[in-house]
């Protein structure tokens, strides 16, 4: 079984230099499966080779299931209630916990289970020696200065091509172009829904400034008018900033790869997303509960931008209960909140996991991450404009014209594939044809686009 960010039928020289993975020797199937829970723990446990959907049984321990894992068109696995399971042990405590003096949490096969220190749900003092930094409602960085027409806070246009003129020439795709190292569709859906752990900055009200459209633009103009516009509202500015000083602006959320899009970045988000015993709410049918509006009750107010980021979402809310019935089991004496946060601290470490040994491997490449070498208190995990704004908006060019919708056999579902422009803000779609387990197969076999540039 490969990793669904990547395809079947990938070469594996091209899959191991695009994902980065370890050698053989470093990581080797039956002495590691021999080992101990905590040893277990601390090997690399994102290879393709051990990640599948499925059913886990009451009994596993640290056994392992990707939630990218591929779907062969053999397999009779279904993801069932979405569940994903490996043994990530010690792996958490090594990237926070330790200089918080709190314990590893370690195996919890059996006797108590170590609950740990708990990163605060708005981030201040996740970072002793700077509380503020990576917490909620803290400017974002700038690599280069801004560079306003009046350089204060006036938008820069004399002399630059017309935005929309821009994103023509640069993301213009005539029919399907394939990723050239097989990525698959999950790509993109873990880089939205990471990215929305890290950053948010809401349009704001009051600042009208429409993007005026070329003549002629087959999607806005096809009539050539010469008068259509793109409603844009422009972000309002920090206080005391934008007036006698260069505009700033805040992340709204927190900086840190902390899984906030799960639990929110406030005590009140957090809280309304709490159900009994240490559980996350979900509806009846284990979906996320719908708001009004089209949305749904999420860590990030973004939940229900698409279906893909939905699944995930949702994903992650049956994962985060699936530990809470899995812990109480191993020790009947933790309160409800005590299961709720050694649920949410194992949560946390997988998505970060996930990303540093997977996602990122394939995006950037082998060898472009170094070896984690241990906590740095003088890392400012802050966002910048530079990455929230432009860099990290490359994910947009590696969506497909339409989404997959597979079943367990490896058919497309009755409801057909799903074309990207009834994929937003439609948890419906997810509701009513099958729930996200067609969804999840089909990103994991679909093909993501190629990187524009």
């Amino acid at each position: 079984m490969r990793m669904g960010f990547l395809r079947r039928g990938v070469d594996a020289a091209s899959e191991s230099a695009a994902r980065g993975r370890r050698s053989s020797e470093n990581f080797d199937r039956d002495s590691t499966m021999q080992a101990s829970p905590g040893e277990r723990a601390e090997a690399n446990w994102f290879r393709g080779e051990y990640s599948r959907f499925g059913h886990r049984g009451p009994d596993d321990d640290f056994g392992y299931r990707s939630v990218f894992g591929r779907y062969g068109r053999d397999d009779d696995h279904s993801i069932g209630h979405g569940h994903f399971w490996h043994g990530l042990g010690g792996w958490h405590g090594r990237h926070y916990h330790d200089h918080w003096g709190g314990h590893r949490w370690g195996d919890c096969g059996s006797g108590n289970v170590v609950v740990g220190e708990v990163r605060p749900v708005d981030g201040v003092g996740s970072n002793s020696e700077h509380p503020d930094w990576g917490a909620t409602h803290q400017t974002l960085h700038r690599l280069a200065e801004p560079n306003y027409d009046d350089h204060i806070g006036d938008l820069a246009e004399d002399g630059r091509p017309n935005a929309r003129l821009v994103s023509n020439e640069v993301a213009a795709q005539d029919g399907e172009m394939p990723n050239a190292v097989g990525a698959s569709d999950l790509l993109w859906a873990w880089g939205q829904f990471v990215d929305h752990d890290l950053d948010l900055t809401e349009a704001g009200t009051s600042e009208y400034a429409p993007i005026a459209v070329p003549t002629g633009d087959p999607d806005f103009d096809p009539d050539g008018d010469g008068t259509a516009t793109i409603p844009f509202f422009r972000v309002d500015p920090l206080d005391g900033t934008g007036e006698s000083a260069p505009r700033e602006y805040a992340n709204e959320i927190t900086g840190y790869l902390d899984a906030s899009m799960v639990y929110g970045s406030d005590a009140e988000t957090a809280a309304s997303l709490r159900g009994e015993g240490g559980k996350l709410l979900l509806d009846a049918d284990q979906l996320l509960v719908a708001t009004d509006g089209g949305g749904v009750l999420a860590g990030d107010v973004r939940a229900a931008e698409n279906v893909g980021l939905t699944s995930l979402h949702t994903l992650f809310a049956r994962e985060h209960n699936w530990w809470v019935d899995r812990l109480s089991k191993r020790d009947p004496s933790l309160s409800d909140d005590e299961l709720y946060a050694a649920a949410r601290n194992r949560v946390e470490a997988e998505i970060q996991a996930i990303t540093y040994n997977e996602f990122l491997p394939v995006l950037l490449g082998e060898g472009a991450i170094a070896e984690y070498s241990g906590y740095d208190s003088s890392v400012n995990p802050g966002i910048s404009v530079e990455f929230s704004t432009a860099v990290y908006r490359f994910g947009h060019s590696l969506l497909s014209s339409e989404i997959q919708r597979i079943d367990e056999n490896g058919e497309v579902i009755s409801a057909g594939n799903l074309a990207l422009r009834d994929a937003f803000f439609s948890p419906d779609e997810i509701h009513d044809n099958g729930g996200i387990d067609p969804i999840l197969r089909g990103l994991a076999d679909g093909a993501a686009q190629e990187i524009d540039n």
